[in-house]
């Protein structure tokens, strides 16, 4: 319980300035409290993530979409050795000992 004229003021000083302090943030952000801002963080962040995982499925998507009409090894996993891909000419000119 409050007693005292000084320790009532300080009360209506703080509901005052909590008061003042949401209308700032309203104007300033679009929230008024910090548990709002919190809230709106989250949401910002749930969506991009969302979006993110939606994007990768597309991507896997296609690339199945990609594979299957081009018939063709998956494109990380080589299939042939780095020798295998270059003419022998370019092999015979770039190597030192001509082999």
């Amino acid at each position: 319980m409050l007693r005292g004229l000084q320790k009532i003021n300080k009360r209506y000083l703080c509901g005052i300035f909590a008061f003042n302090l949401g209308l700032i943030l309203r104007k300033k952000h679009g929230v008024g409290t910090p548990r709002q801002a919190l809230a709106m963080v989250k949401a910002i962040l749930a969506w991009f993530q969302a979006l993110q995982t939606g994007l990768q499925a597309l991507r896997n998507t296609m690339m199945e979409i990609y594979m299957e009409n081009q018939k063709v090894a998956h494109p990380i996993l080589p299939t042939k050795t780095a020798n295998q891909n270059f003419p022998k000419q370019l092999i015979s000119h770039c190597c030192s000992t001509g082999c």
